[in-house]
């Protein structure tokens, strides 16, 4: 495991929260 893989590993991560914050709010507003 290298410090790349760990990063990429965390924005893969941070990308599927953001998603998933996106589509709760959405589902909140409409």
């Amino acid at each position: 495991m290298t410090k790349f893989d760990v990063e990429v590993w965390a924005n893969r991560g941070l990308g599927f929260v953001a998603a998933a914050v996106i589509v709760v709010i959405v589902a909140l507003i409409f």
